[in-house]
This record gives C-alpha cells, structure tokens and sequence, in this order.
C-alpha cells in the first residue's frame, strides 16, 4: 500500500508541475544528462525516498512539489535577505533534491586538465565547493585580476545557471598571506609570528589575509595551523607557532579572530573576512619521529590524556573564537586515521568542544583509512560516519556525488546525516553573505600588496627577530656597535639575496622555490634602503673587499613543504655550503666581525659551526618584506623576539630531547646589549 500511495502521489505531482527537472538518479554510471520517462521517475523515487524523513513541518506533497520545480519562485523565504540564516536554510533545503544535497558535500580542484570541475560541470554536479590546491593558478596568468575572473566564472554559473542558484565556497591555502598569488604581500610564517608574543599583530594579519583572499573572490583559507611539533624533523614544523600548545592557543585564537572577524560583531563574516580553518586535528606534532601523516604510538585512553593536558586547547580556543571550520590531520592515533576516527570528530571536537561548523577532510585524506576490502565506497562512508562534512578529494567529485546519493538510497547513511552536513554548509554560506555578493571586489584587489599590507609584514619580520648570540669582537664592542658606524658592509649567501628562500614552502607553489618569484625586498636591498649605502654582495662569500668592516652572511634552508620537508636526525642541519660561506669570509680576513643571519623554518643542528659566528640572529622565513631585518641591525629598533622551540645540539638530542643537550632554551633571547 505504501508503495502504491507512492507512485499515485508521484503521478499527481507530475501533472501539476507539466515538466521535471531531470537531474537523474544519481547512482555511479547513470546519465545524469538523460531525459525522459525513465529518468523523470527516477527523480520522483529519488525525492519520495528523500521526503519520508521530512521534519521540516511542510507536507510530503508541497515538498515534492519544491523539489520538482525547474525555476524558483523570486518570493522564495531563502533569497530574501531580511529573514534569518536559520529560516533562510531550512527554506533552501526544503527544495534541494537527494543529489543537490549531496553534491554540498563534495570540494573539487579546479585544475580540469588533472579532472578538476570546471565552471560549466557545476551546471550537472553543483558541488558545494571548489579549491586551488598549492600552485593550483589560472592559466591566464597568476595575478588577483587573473584569479578573481577564474572564480567569477565558477560562481556564475553556480548562482545564474543552476536550478536553486547556490554559490560555491572557494577555499585556497593562504597560509602566510594570500601566498599563492603573484604580488600579494607575504607575511614570515607562523614559526616566525611565534616568536613575537604579539597577537594583536597576528590579528592583523589574519585580517589582512582575508581581505586579500575575498578580494579575488575566495571566502575560505585553510589556515592557520595548530600543531605543536615535538620533532622538528616534521617538514611542516614552519607553519606551526611553537612546540608548547598552549602557548599556541592565544596565536591561533587571534588569527581566527582576524580572518573571520571577531564573534557576535559587525564584521564577523563581512565582506572583507573569510572562512578560517583550525587545521590539523589532532596530533601531527606528536606523529613518531615527526613523520608527515604518520603515527601517534599512544593507546586512545593515553592519547586522550594527551588531550586533555592541553593538546587540545588551541582547537578549543579556535572554536570559543568561532572558527567556522576545522581540518581533519593525516596522521593516525593508534593505527586508525583520524578521517575515519568517529571518537576524536563526533565524541570530542563536536561533543566536548561543541563544535557545530563545518569539518573538512584534507586532500586525498579519505583514500588512507584502511577499511576491509578497500573500496573507496567504504572508506568515504567510514569518514562521513565519523563526522566528515566536505570531502577533498578533489578528483572523484562525479563519484563521491553519486556515492553519497547511493548511501541514502540504501538506508547506509541517513537522510539526517546528510541533512546535518548540508545544513552547516549552507549556514556558513548565508553568514558570509554569498547569496547577495558572491563575487571578487574590485576595491580590494587595489589595495592588493599595498605599502599599509608591505609595512605591516615589515613590523612582523622586525618583531619575529631573535637574537641567538652577541660576542664582543674589541674590548668594548659588540657587532651591533661596529654596525652603527660601518661604511663597508659585506653582505654573503644565496639567501641574502634571494626572494624564494625568504618565503619559504607554501609560497606560489606548493613547494615554493628559489628565485624571484614575487615581488618583495631581499635581505640585501633592505641592508641598502635602510642604510642608504652601497652594500657589497658576493653569493659564495668569496672576494670580500680588503676595506670590509663587517660581514652579514646569510645561512639558509632551501623551501620545501609537506612530506618533502621531512628529515632524519641526521639530516637535520644547514648544508655543508651554507656554512663554508662563512669559513669562505674567515680565510680571508679572519678579523672582520660576521653576523649570521638564520633563513630557516626550524631549530637546526648548528655546534659545530656557532663558533665561526661572532653574532646570530635566526629570522625564520620572513616573507616579502626583508626590511625589517635592516630596521633592527641598523635601527633604533632592538630585538624582542624570543625562542619558541627548543633548540638542541646534535640530532640525538633532538630526538631524544635531552636536557644536557639545549642549545638554547625555549624562550631565549637577547637584546643588542647583551
């Protein structure tokens, strides 16, 4: 009988309506593109399946009827910006069919020529969301203009050309700056902002972040990440603010408050802000031997514990603050993924924390949960179950639409289920004010790298200085006096003059690279811009002028990011090459004062080299705006700066964290005077 009710209602319906709207059925290898009598029945038993667990209030015919609708009424509650973001999304979803719910979930690559979506695949599959993976740039060219008509495209079609005129989220990795783009101030990375203490600055330049990023019509940045590495052989040690997570908390909280604005305000999702993620959750600072995506070798009640004493206390605060999203990590607890870990997502994050935003998954994530028999199907129903939101797999978006629609067909996943993730997605689409601007600002992308953006990166890269050593070089002189009055300054090393090295990973491409990238100042211009004089520059130190007073070398790891960062303790060091830079200068006058200036994304074995130095000051990755380091060396600026990692010795005492084998304690750093 109920059967029956069914197909008589499906009948009355499509009378009433004249035509359907032919989105197919949804199921892997169906033609979401056919027409006819078959295809229209699909749609109807797609929708009544959907329809049984209906708790909206509105009756199974007026849902159907919605649902079945080939153009919206211009009256509808969820296009009218007066009414609230909860009625607004109830309303949207009472006309959403199983497969445009679904494909809410869902976050495709925009690269089409690696089988991405393009603007026009979201006229059949209108994904909830599209991303540039790391380098992943128009292929117009790399400028805001270039990027901001991209995701124009992708958002006209999404809301003129698809049936309930959705927008797209558009998430990007600005994860020092708006770091993709060509010309985009870059800020030092967060191992550098780490050492400021100043998270009123970091504010700012969340703040700063995401104007650049809604300027070119992106509204979600996958940053800032809240790790707290305990082996600085992990190679995405750079992007965390320090080994302590609870001192990380403060950093993360306000950049969070930046990007997004500050919640319960005016601007909390305005036009200038975007969506902020507190990435990764959880433990990949405490993977063994700080491998990228590996193991915690805890048991889950020690890891728990682990949490419990502060592990989690920035995600924690992230959330207080409002954090929109959160990004689950690679690594694993005890063998099982965090992906596919229901305990750590559902139980703690939205349990304990009560974090009701969206949780994402990381790129290709889904594929590393082990599940038996293997099969993908399995593996995304097993993340989804644990809590997952939107899936990043940015590849398979046809075959995840169509899983997730298979899911609820046959009683694997609920209509609930489904509905509790469409509807965080949705939400966060309304507070951010898609619906009414969906698209890039021209306004903003005219203050894209501007001289306010430039100087605030500058303060960050003065502020983020730490000094490491200060040896007097006469009786009553240190480096820093010779260098008030020096008229002949020898400046050496391929960082010193060197765009890339000075950004880091994460920096136009996924990997950043050498050279002159982007535009910004070098060490060794802003040794001439804030001195007025004609510095000296030799890339292997080699013919240093008879007449140098001092020298200023810079020390230098090239960029890497991710798994391609990764090192043994062993390797956890300068190149050789770095160093004979310095020896180079010795050889040649062993008298000249040298200042070793640290270009690095990690604390590194350096013992055997620190007595060449008779000063050094580690700058992290500083970013674009290399003036800041000239300001203080030169200035009347002093360092502030303070280690926030320990610094040990040799790679067993990394790896061991030794007590009797600190370098330099976590927290050290002296003045000029010191």
């Amino acid at each position: 009988m109920k059967n029956l009710k069914k197909m008589i209602l499906c009948m009355l319906v499509a009378a009433l309506v004249g035509s359907m709207l032919l989105t197919g059925c949804g199921k892997k290898g169906g033609n979401t593109d056919s027409t006819g009598e078959n295809a229209s029945q699909a749609n109807v038993e797609e929708n009544s399946s959907q329809n049984e667990e209906n708790k909206s209030g509105m009756s199974e015919e007026e849902l159907l009827r919605r649902q079945q609708l080939e153009v919206i009424p211009d009256d509808a509650v969820y296009k009218d910006a007066s009414k609230s973001v909860e009625e607004r999304v109830a309303d949207l979803m009472s006309y959403m069919t199983l497969k445009e719910k679904a494909a809410q979930m869902v976050m495709a690559e925009r690269n089409t020529a690696s089988g991405g979506a393009g603007p026009a695949d979201l006229q059949s599959y209108p994904l909830g969301s599209i991303l540039s993976g790391g380098g992943s740039a128009p292929a117009s060219g790399n400028t805001s203009q270039d990027w901001a008509k991209m995701i124009d495209q992708y958002q006209q079609v999404a809301t003129e050309k698809t049936r309930l005129g959705i927008p797209i989220l558009y998430g990007i990795d600005a994860v020092h700056g708006n770091s993709n783009l060509f010309g985009v101030t870059i800020f030092p990375h967060n191992v550098g902002l780490g050492a400021t203490g100043d998270y009123e600055l970091v504010e700012k330049i969340g703040a700063a972040t995401a104007k650049d990023v809604r300027a070119i019509g992106a509204n979600w940045i996958f940053a800032p990440t809240l790790g707290n590495p305990q082996y600085v052989t992990w190679g995405r040690s750079y992007e965390c603010f320090s080994e302590d997570a609870k001192e990380v908390a403060p950093y993360g909280a306000a950049y969070v408050r930046g990007m997004q604005g500050v919640l319960g305000s005016d601007e909390f999702l305005s036009q200038s802000k975007a969506l902020a993620t507190a990435k990764h959750y959880i433990g990949e600072g405490y993977t063994m031997n700080g491998m990228n995506q590996g193991n915690v070798n805890m048991s889950d009640e020690e890891f728990d514990e682990l949490l419990k004493s502060g592990v989690i206390e920035p995600f924690k605060q992230a959330v207080e603050n409002g954090a929109k999203t959160v990004m689950i990590s690679y690594n694993s607890v005890n063998g099982l993924k965090c992906h596919g870990n229901k305990h750590l997502i559902t139980d703690i994050l939205r349990g304990e924390l009560g974090f009701d935003g969206i949780v994402i998954g990381d790129y290709n994530a889904i594929q590393q949960i082990t599940v038996p028999g293997g099969k993908f199907e399995d593996q995304l129903l097993t993340a989804i179950d644990a809590g997952l939101d939107v899936t990043m797999e940015p590849f398979m978006w046809r075959e995840i639409t169509d899983d997730i629609v298979d899911f609820v067909e046959n009683g694997k996943l609920s209509q609930e289920r489904l509905d509790d993730s469409v509807r965080r997605i949705l939400t966060a689409k309304f507070e951010l004010g898609l619906f009414e601007n969906p698209y890039s600002n021209a306004d903003y992308i005219k203050e894209t790298g501007s001289d306010e953006s430039r100087e605030l990166a500058r303060q960050a890269v003065r502020e983020s200085l730490v000094l490491l050593k200060n040896d007097k070089v006469a009786a009553d002189k240190n480096v820093f006096d010779v260098l008030k009055n020096a008229e002949n300054i020898f400046v050496a090393g391929k960082g010193a003059n060197d765009i890339g090295t000075q950004c880091g990973g994460w920096t136009i491409s996924w990997q950043g690279q050498t050279g002159k990238c982007t535009i910004g100042t070098t060490i060794l211009d802003g040794i001439k811009e804030v001195t007025g004089k004609d510095a000296v520059y030799s890339r292997d130190g080699k013919d240093m002028p008879e007449n140098t007073e001092i020298a200023i070398v810079a020390v230098s790891e090239i960029p890497y990011a991710e798994s391609n960062g990764d090192r043994t303790y062993k390797s956890l060091q300068f190149m050789n090459s770095e160093w004979k830079v310095v020896e180079a200068i010795k050889e040649q006058n062993p008298d000249v004062p040298v200042l070793v200036i640290l270009i690095t994304g990690r604390t590194l074995v350096m013992d055997k080299y620190i007595d060449n130095a008779d000063a050094i000051v580690c700058a992290w990755l500083p970013g674009t705006e290399c003036e800041g380091i000239a300001d203080v060396l030169f200035g009347d600026y002093d360092f502030t700066g303070k280690l926030n990692y320990t610094w040990f010795k040799t790679g067993d005492d990394f790896k061991d964290r030794k007590e009797d084998g600190v370098l330099f304690e976590k927290g050290f750093g002296l003045k000029k005077a010191d």
